[in-house]
């Protein structure tokens, strides 16, 4: 073979595991990421929230930054992250679930992250600018705000507003003016919170965040609207409920649900305080819950 032809192939095989590459490998006490997934989006997209996230999938091509090694705290972190996403683009009620680690050989993982729900999108119903009652002339010449009735319910609209509003003062002789922002979300507004995999845990989270009734599946139509029945009712002294015991197995699935949401959904910090492993937690995460 010629010279020419040599380097030629050499450079064709260069080319080849450049374009190529091969997947990195971790340990199995840190394992690298070769997968991201977010499952469970449709308001918006995966390929918006990815570059948004502390995890990263580790890059196949050679010549790049070293791996990308999958940390516990970091993925929780980027649970909250997702959730943020959606409250910036008007989904006020968007909830993720934990992140889920998947095994891909040795010493590799994909992470997945499932939007639980979504939520219907929040709208403005009303805008109303106060602290100008005593000067008419001036609150005649305010320029239409960006956000107005109707208008999906955004984080860089709401902030633009009060841009807006600084910038208009200014115009009009108002150059120190200060002006504060404040949303209300619909006091009348109920929520029920149904679920597949309840616990005490949840349900008190819940009711703190404003739940009225808490619901598990299975669970019709008829059970919903006897919840909010129930919640616009007077309040009535309900008899008392039988007592039952719990099995052993439902009181340690409530006990380590209950540790979990005390620290904020971050399994290694749950499993350090159950003084169990973390991949112990995981498999008992994964099983539906027990029955009372």
């Amino acid at each position: 073979m010629s010279a020419p032809a040599v380097r030629s192939a050499r450079a064709a095989l260069l080319g080849l595991l450049v374009a190529t590459g091969c997947l990195p490998r971790g340990t199995l006490e840190r394992p690298v990421v070769v997968a991201l997934r977010v499952e469970g989006t449709r308001a918006v997209s995966e390929a918006d929230v990815v570059p948004r996230l502390q995890t990263q999938p580790s890059s196949r091509y050679l010549f790049t930054p070293e791996p990308q090694a999958y940390d516990e705290d970091a993925a929780a972190v980027d649970r909250r992250r997702i959730e943020a996403y959606y409250r910036s683009r008007g989904y006020l009620s968007a909830r993720v679930g934990p992140p889920e680690v998947v095994p891909r050989g040795e010493g590799r993982v994909e992470v997945r992250f499932r939007v639980e729900e979504e939520g219907p999108p929040v709208r403005v119903a009303e805008v109303r600018v106060v602290g100008l009652e005593a000067e008419p002339a001036a609150q005649a010449r305010l320029p239409r705000l960006p956000l107005g009735p109707g208008d999906l319910f955004t984080e860089a609209g709401f902030d633009a507003g009060r841009a807006a509003l600084l910038v208009a003062l200014g115009a009009i002789g108002y150059p120190r003016a200060e002006v504060e922002q404040q949303a209300e979300i619909d006091p009348a507004t109920r929520v029920v919170v149904l679920t597949g995999y309840g616990s005490i845990a949840t349900a008190l989270e819940a009711v703190r965040l404003g739940a009225v009734h808490y619901l598990t599946k299975p669970a019709d139509v008829d059970d919903l609207l006897l919840a909010f029945a129930r919640a616009d009712a007077p309040a009535t002294p309900m008899p008392p409920e039988p007592h039952r015991v719990p099995s052993l197995a439902r009181t340690e699935w409530e006990h380590i649900h209950r540790v979990l949401a005390d620290c904020g959904g971050n399994v290694t910090r749950a499993a350090r305080l159950l003084g169990i492993h973390r991949r112990s937690l995981q498999r008992k995460l994964t099983k539906a819950p027990l029955p009372r």
